[in-house]
């Protein structure tokens, strides 16, 4: 049987971050604009607001048109709940004692208008880093893009081990994206394909492998081109 639960410990992720720490602000794009949309709860979000800009401006003007992106929510720290055995049953909780672990750590969900970016207990460089790759991907979720498109993606992702650790969570042992039936299938395919875009957007993603980590598609070249035509088509 799968070990669904390790997929949502940030343990790695957060070793990885120190680690690269330099390389990885290097990578994030800052921008002095005026944020566009509505902040809530402001005290809750740690993301530097420069970084949230600058992600943004990396949307084509069409991505844009096409997000129903109404603003950010800060939320106090959330855990992933130990009940969380399989996508179909994940819960996150505020309490860290009925949590996988102390660093099984939401850093953000969305409801397809809002997006919401949790408190953390990290190093502020580090916050940043996590929180950064959580908008870009969390964005992707705001998106109207049809079926047709989200399983085209699937079938050429499933050539490929999952691009992240978190999106590992969404695959079968046999490597197939976990569902049973067509939605469900098609939310599994569509959390790979946010943390993809994250990935090409940032130039880092968060998976098992370093150097994989910071050069994302070396090996994936055609995920790459798709999810380039996607984003500019």
């Amino acid at each position: 049987m799968k070990d669904y639960q390790s997929a949502l410990d940030m343990k790695e992720t957060i070793i990885f971050c120190e680690k690269h720490k330099d390389k990885l602000l290097s990578k994030l794009p800052k921008s002095n604009k005026q944020f566009p949309y509505e902040i809530k709860n402001e005290n809750h979000v740690q993301l530097d607001r420069n970084i949230i800009n600058g992600i943004l401006n990396l949307m084509p003007e069409k991505v844009r048109d096409k997000s129903i992106f109404n603003g950010i929510i800060g939320k106090s720290k959330h855990y992933f709940h130990k009940n969380s055995t399989s996508p179909s049953n994940m819960t996150d909780t505020p309490h860290i004692e009925d949590s996988i672990s102390k660093t099984a750590i939401v850093p953000g969900k969305s409801s397809g208008e809002n997006i919401y970016l949790y408190e953390m207990d990290l190093d502020p460089n580090l916050r940043n880093i996590v929180l950064a790759q959580a908008f870009a991907h969390e964005y992707l979720h705001s998106m109207n893009y049809n079926e047709d498109e989200i399983l085209n993606f699937g079938e050429l992702a499933e050539k490929y081990e999952p691009i992240s650790t978190y999106s590992s969570f969404y695959r079968e042992k046999s490597n197939e994206f976990y569902g049973c039936d067509l939605d469900t299938v098609k939310g599994s395919v569509e959390e790979e394909l946010a943390e993809s875009v994250a990935a090409y957007l940032l130039g880092f993603a968060f998976g098992n492998d370093d150097k994989k980590n910071l050069d994302p598609f070396k090996d994936r070249v055609e995920i790459k081109e798709y999810v380039k035509s996607l984003l500019e088509g």
